[in-house]
């Protein structure tokens, strides 16, 4: 049986396992080993996928399968939208995802790394990434070296806590171990602004999320994409350091300690009607980079460059003029949407006792962020005011793309309207930070700060749940109407006639 279909017609993949239960509650399920996955099918699927083993047309289904073609479409388009029907573009797509986990199982020593000329770093060892979470996961071997020196490391940090706890991880009776805390900072923090573990027993010894941080790595079918992870607090001057190209062999050293490497996800959605392959998107997310690159001094002027990129392939386009009273309206439900679900967050988890101090400081940032947003829109759709503020912009877009954080969301066009939405947050949390302190003017420092709380909080996945609720909305008012949200900013804001006392 060939498992090509002709032009025109309907068959199902080749590859897939037709699973029957008996069961008329769920009477059968596609097993998709190539896309790790099984689809369950009701009895009318069923038939369904039976009788598309071999080549169909539409109106042949709807025959066979005794149903209008309207109901047969209804059938095909599930097929379809799983991604469980023959076609080249899905031949394209699981010979791709074939070569990601030839690639994800290489040699790190050989594996091809994937690095842009312009990324550089070199850690200023400030300590600020020892500081504001809680330092983990740290494995059973890292604990097992430690060991015979707990004592030495305990007189060094002179904790009454103890050095290491456990908090339930994801799965029942999972255990993650992590670092107790101490000031604020990781417990192994020095007084000097080292970390007592590399001093006393070298940097081998030290727990290989403090090695790894800030690079991460992305398995592709071209090789493993190398890039930051934008929550260096330091960056404004580690970005000055070595390109990254020059650091190949300590980055395959890392490589190799890596716990877990992710790998693109198999079907790349462009949209929620479009797919695309592995070379479809690199062309893609090299007119991204270029997009941004034509605007080194203008942040806003980026985004709306990168959102037309993306608008010349996507189905869904927006055309409609709209008012600035819709804008306003748009703008202001979403902010409440999401500030009331973090809100909802922050409650949950903020629980102090006896025993245990819940910190969520970064929550109470975002929340800042989105009541900032509405009232200072004409300010932060303004270009940023320092090349060192343009500068760090640049870089990060640059390492999200290159870490291949749009094919993380549910769409490419999810991705990058929420990377937009993050963006703009960030300019209103620097605008607000600053005026905490009464400073009119931004400095890199607050750009950064702002940055990396957002990114942090923007890869959280009980954040990214809540954002998930609002995709539809964050895609329409950040990404295809975005030109016309920050033509509009001067006006946006609502009005807020209370008399402003500044008192304490």
């Amino acid at each position: 049986m060939s498992h090509i279909a002709p032009a025109g017609a309907l068959l199902l993949r080749g590859d897939l396992e037709i699973q029957e239960t008996g069961d008329p509650e769920r009477p059968g399920a596609l097993m998709d080993a190539a896309l790790g996955r099984r689809v369950r099918l009701d009895s009318k699927g069923l038939e369904a996928v039976r009788m598309l083993c071999r080549p169909h047309t539409l109106a042949e289904l709807a025959d066979e399968l005794d149903v209008s073609e309207q109901s047969a479409a209804r059938i095909v388009a599930f097929l379809e939208r799983f991604q469980l029907l023959d076609s080249p573009e899905i031949r394209a797509s699981l010979a791709d995802a074939a070569r990601t986990r030839e690639i994800h199982a290489a040699d790190t020593a050989e594996v091809p790394l994937l690095i842009r000329d312009d990324a550089a770093f070199t850690c200023t060892m400030c300590g600020s990434c020892c500081g504001g979470h809680n330092v983990g996961p740290v494995m059973d071997d890292v604990l097992a070296g430690l060991d015979g020196h707990l004592p030495k490391l305990e007189a060094r940090t002179q904790g009454r806590k103890g050095l290491f706890f456990s908090i339930a991880g994801a799965e029942p009776g999972q255990k993650t171990t992590v670092c107790h805390s101490a000031g604020g900072s990781c417990v192994f923090l020095s007084e000097a602004g080292r970390c007592v573990i590399h001093e006393e027993l070298g940097g081998d010894a030290k727990p290989r999320i403090c090695r790894l941080f800030p690079y991460q790595f992305m398995a592709t079918p071209e090789g493993i994409a190398v890039s930051l992870q934008m929550e260096c607090r330091g960056f404004v001057e580690a970005r000055a350091g070595r390109p990254l190209r020059d650091q190949e062999a300590a980055l395959r050293e890392l490589l190799a300690i890596a716990p877990m490497i992710h790998q693109v996800p198999p079907i790349l959605a462009l949209d929620e009607e479009t797919t695309l392959s592995w070379a479809d998107y690199e062309r893609l997310e090299a007119a991204l980079h270029g997009a941004v690159d034509a605007h080194p001094r203008d942040d806003l002027a980026a985004l709306v460059a990168l959102r037309d990129v993306l608008a010349q392939h996507t189905a869904q386009r927006r055309d409609v003029a709209d008012s600035v009273a819709a804008l306003r309206d748009d703008l202001m439900a979403v902010l409440a949407r999401f500030d009331h679900a973090v809100a909802a967050m922050d409650e949950h988890f903020h629980a102090d006792t006896e025993h245990k101090v819940v910190h969520t400081d970064s929550l109470d940032q975002l929340r800042t962020a989105l009541r900032t947003l509405p009232f200072e829109m004409r300010r932060v759709a303004q270009p940023l005011e320092r090349a060192s503020m343009s500068e760090l912009f640049v870089d990060k877009v640059h390492h999200q793309l290159m870490g291949k954080d749009l094919l993380t969301a549910r769409t490419v066009e999810v991705g990058l309207a929420q990377m937009a939405f993050s963006w703009l947050l960030s300019k209103a949390l620097m605008i607000a930070r600053a005026r905490q302190v009464k400073r009119r003017h931004l400095v890199a420092q607050d750009a950064l700060d702002a940055m990396v709380t957002l990114n942090f909080l923007f890869r959280n996945e009980q954040l990214l749940d809540v954002l998930g609720q609002l995709d539809g909305p964050i895609v329409d008012l950040f990404g295809q109407r975005l030109p016309a949200l920050l033509a509009a900013s001067g006006r946006i804001a609502p009005e807020d006639p209370r008399v402003e006392l500044y008192k304490f």
